[in-house]
């Protein structure tokens, strides 16, 4: 079924329901065991653990990944935008190791919105809904706009980087991790080259994201067995890259350098001073 979904279904019918199952999540995540989403990152072996609060333990190879891109911008009193927040916990994270003076996540599944907000919203944090390809919200509205692991399901990825250069500030900084199939890479490098940013950081992540898949393996089984309805679970495993179908597999892919995860950290040209 996963691939049927990913492969074979019309985009627009793609997109549905790739939106109903975000929201799905949502509702499978009662008890609030889920605020991150994506593989997860851990670096070299020997590296210096960064040092997280306890209750952000268990959560820690998911905020690695999210600290490899915020870790190129100065946060301090600037304002954030985190498109495709998912449940919120990357925004709640920033929030409190970066402090920004105000971050907002932006999400198109209204369940996910819903579900950010009843755990996360506080002053200076919010949750909108809509569309990565149309944000609402005005130009030059924020100094950093962070995605993570999201865009590879925008059906336009070049007008989510319009819409991303239209609220990023003047010297704002473009903040993007995200996996593509080797064949592809071209196509996410491209246009992000397009913009005309100065290049801050760039890095293959794809090694640290197969350590930090495989240090979360045992509680992404644990989480499904707790959350997914019987019927679910098999879903639930493809989604999460735990399904072990031979050179198939979204772990295979990156093994083998069929797939690579990518990390960009970019900046916006100054205003011009005539």
């Amino acid at each position: 079924m996963y691939r049927l979904w990913k492969r074979a279904l019309p985009s627009c019918l793609r997109r549905r329901l790739m939106i109903g199952w975000y929201d799905r999540l949502a509702r499978l995540d009662a008890a609030a065991d889920l605020p991150f989403l994506n593989h997860g990152y851990a670096p070299e072996p020997g590296t210096p653990p960064r040092p997280l609060d306890s209750s952000d333990e268990p959560n820690r190879y998911w905020i690695q990944l999210y600290d490899q891109l915020a870790a190129h911008a100065v946060w301090a009193g600037r304002d954030a935008l985190e498109v495709s927040s998912g449940h919120g916990g990357g925004v709640d994270w920033l929030a409190r190791a970066y402090r920004p003076a105000t971050i907002c996540g932006l999400d198109i599944a209204a369940g996910a919105v819903a579900h950010a907000r009843a755990r996360f919203a506080r002053p200076g944090v919010c949750f909108k809904q809509g569309d990565a390809q149309a944000m609402p919200f005005a130009a030059a509205a924020f100094d950093i706009v962070i995605n993570v692991e999201s865009s590879l399901n925008y059906p336009d990825f070049a007008a989510f980087l319009r819409e991303a250069d239209r609220v990023l500030k003047p010297g704002g900084h473009l903040l993007i991790a995200d996996y593509r199939s080797r064949a592809k890479r071209a196509g996410f490098e491209g246009p992000l080259l397009a913009l005309g940013y100065r290049m801050l950081w760039q890095a293959d992540l794809t090694a640290g994201v197969l350590r930090g898949h495989a240090a979360t393996r045992d509680r992404k089984e644990a989480l499904i067995r707790a959350h997914a309805p019987w019927p679910l679970r098999g879903l639930a495993r493809r989604f999460a890259d735990l399904a072990e179908d031979g050179t198939a597999s979204g772990q295979a892919r990156f093994r083998d350098g069929r797939r690579v995860y990518l990390g960009y950290a970019l900046m916006k040209p100054p205003a011009h001073r005539g």
